[in-house]
């Protein structure tokens, strides 16, 4: 049983029982450039996630995804000229990132029951990257 905000949504009552950091040097694309591509271009862009993704999980030796829930926190840090998307263009870019934790086993499925995700953006002076930290729930 959940008991979310009534503001922000977050869940209020599951206890985080694993934690993990994934973090990759690149950035992800607008959901509005997302659109624009082609399918095999998306294809190939969430299949060099996976790619990251798995070397990260295989170096932290982050197990998979079995039974219980899972918080995902995609955290992107923008340097340069970058500029901040707006909201809906950046939960649509992670897009393929989320199918790539899914295609790892980090995630059961991207559906509400077992991901609660949550993204965030900080201007920074160097090094554009996004940090995705993965927490396991239990509810209690």
């Amino acid at each position: 049983m959940t008991s979310d905000c009534p503001y922000c949504g977050a869940d209020l009552v599951s206890k985080v029982t694993n934690q993990w950091k994934i973090t990759l040097p690149l950035d992800v694309p607008s959901q509005n450039k997302l659109q624009r591509m082609h399918k095999f271009t998306y294809k190939k862009l969430r299949d060099d996630f996976t790619l990251l993704v798995t070397a990260a999980r295989n170096a932290q030796r982050i197990p998979v995804a079995k039974t219980k829930k899972r918080r995902v926190i995609f955290d992107r840090y923008i340097a340069g000229r970058s500029r901040r998307y707006d909201r809906a263009n950046f939960v649509g870019g992670c897009k393929p990132l989320v199918d790539a934790l899914r295609s790892c086993q980090l995630l059961v499925d991207d559906s509400e029951r077992w991901l609660d995700d949550y993204y965030r953006q900080y201007s920074v002076v160097l090094n554009t990257r996004i940090e995705i930290t993965i927490q396991e729930l239990d509810y209690a």
